[in-house]
Parts: structure tokens; sequence; C-alpha cells
């Protein structure tokens, strides 16, 4: 990814926050993994959310107990919600995992630790999937639910997934 000046230019003597000014500048985050919530935090203190375009990356996507899992687009609606765990910068603050403990209990063992909340946003992705919607259009209408103007978008509607070859074959990218 290249990197851009994003805090600081110089025009002339003075210091000017290239999202202060006269001209609006739309900024589009490629997004991908742990790092992108801290840098969106950031951003969010100098841009104003309209002007903010985030891609997120959906290579990582895996079904998980029937449900569509997007861990990298979750995070990035997540942190613009005011929701993320800080902790982990994955999941939501304070959620919890009794429905995770209960299918541990039953003998279901899941890939990923998936919180009740986040479960729920899981689900409503799989339903409306179901129902005919793309990822771009539920991913939209997640944010205004959610209260979020920042535009967020996967990187495609398509199904990418990323597997890595291993000595026992091939393995998705969350398993490895």
């Amino acid at each position: 990814m290249a990197l851009i000046p994003i805090w600081l230019h110089r025009w002339g003597k003075e210091k000017t926050s290239l999202f202060r000014g006269k001209s609006r500048k739309m900024i589009t985050l490629l997004s991908g993994g742990t790092g992108t919530p801290k840098l969106l935090q950031g951003m969010l203190g100098e841009a104003k959310e309209e002007d903010l375009c985030v891609v997120v990356n959906t290579g990582e996507d895996i079904e998980i107990s029937g449900l569509r899992v997007s861990p990298d687009l979750d995070a990035v609606v997540y942190t613009l919600a005011g929701i993320i765990n800080e902790e982990t910068w994955w999941g939501i603050e304070g959620d919890t995992f009794e429905t995770h403990r209960a299918l541990e209990r039953l003998g279901v063992r899941e890939l990923l630790k998936l919180g009740d909340r986040d479960r729920a946003t899981c689900l409503f992705r799989t339903l409306e999937l179901e129902r005919g919607k793309s990822l771009s259009q539920f991913t939209a209408e997640l944010c205004v639910r959610m209260g979020i103007r920042v535009k967020v978008l996967p990187m495609t509607d398509g199904r990418v997934v990323t597997e890595i070859l291993t000595p026992r074959g091939w393995v998705h990218f969350q398993e490895f």
C-alpha cells in the first residue's frame, strides 16, 4: 500500500491539515487487518466522516457455523460505530460469549470465537445475503443502522478466499 502524507502539509510558511481548509478532499483508505481501526480512529479526529471512504479486505471472510463472517469489514464498522474492542481490535467491546460456550458444550468447535452481538451481525449479514442483497448493499444498510456516515465498501461483492498451501494441503487463512 502506498503511503500518503495525511496529517500536515506545508503551504507557504503555514502548516495546514490536509483535512481542513476551503476545498474538501475525499480520502479513500484501503483496509485490511487490525491496524485499520487504529488508523480510522486517528483519521476521524481530523476528517469529516462524509469525506472518508474505506475499501475493506474480504479475502479473510469465512463461514462459521453457517454464518458469513467478515472479520475486517466488521472491525471497520465496529470502529466507526464506536464499539470496537480496543484490546483485541476485533469484536465488540463488552460482548458476551454465551452462544460460543454453549456450542462448545455441545461439541461444536468453531474456528473463531464470536461474541453474541458480533454473531448477531453475522447472522443478519447471512440472512440478507441469502435474500439476494450484495455484500455492498448489506454493508451500506448496516452502516445506516449504526449511524455511520463514512462510506464503507467491501473490496468485492464476489467471494474471495485466501488459502495457504501447507504440507497437509490448502487451509483457509483463518485456520493457518
